[in-house]
């Protein structure tokens, strides 16, 4: 459990001092919230590294946005996404699992879940990211700033004691 806290600080701290503008991070670091919640289990950092490689995005910052989904907050992820998606599917519409492959592998009782989890966890994932972005994107701006005025006071004053 502590190994999981220290990489998530040790996450934070560069997603702070990447030296990519507040927007690029802001943006990267949504979309790896995004890739969290989305329904692909499994191949979430590969999906990150992918759409980050495609996009020119930081790919530090991508990442730790897929750091939301981990194994403390997985089932929460997958609860809240089922939830939802079976708040906004009326009950008279019926889905198969359209890849017969799959469909023999998934019991039946997951089955009806599916179709919910696809939809609860993409609209869950819009809006977390649109959350993270302006979350990160205030973070980085006020962090940028103080940054400023400490390089423009006299940092290496600073440094000599001549404050």
């Amino acid at each position: 459990m502590m190994a999981v806290w220290i990489k998530i600080k040790a996450a934070w701290q560069s997603l702070l001092t990447l030296e990519s503008t507040p927007h690029q991070v802001a943006l990267a670091f949504a979309i790896g919230v995004f890739v969290a919640f989305s329904p692909l289990l499994g191949i979430h950092t590969l999906l990150a590294l992918l759409l980050g490689w495609i996009f020119r995005l930081n790919k530090v910052a991508i990442l730790t946005g897929t750091l939301i989904n981990n194994p403390i907050t997985l089932v929460p992820i997958c609860t809240a996404s089922i939830w939802l998606g079976l708040r906004l599917i009326p009950d008279t519409v019926t889905w198969t699992v359209p890849i017969p492959w799959l469909a023999s592998r998934l019991p039946q009782a997951v089955q009806p879940y599916l179709f919910a989890f696809i939809i609860g966890s993409l609209i869950l994932g819009m809006g977390s990211a649109i959350l993270a972005y302006v979350f990160i994107r205030l973070i980085r701006d006020r962090h940028a700033s103080v940054w400023r005025s400490w390089f423009s006071n006299g940092f290496s004053r600073r440094f000599r004691g001549d404050s």
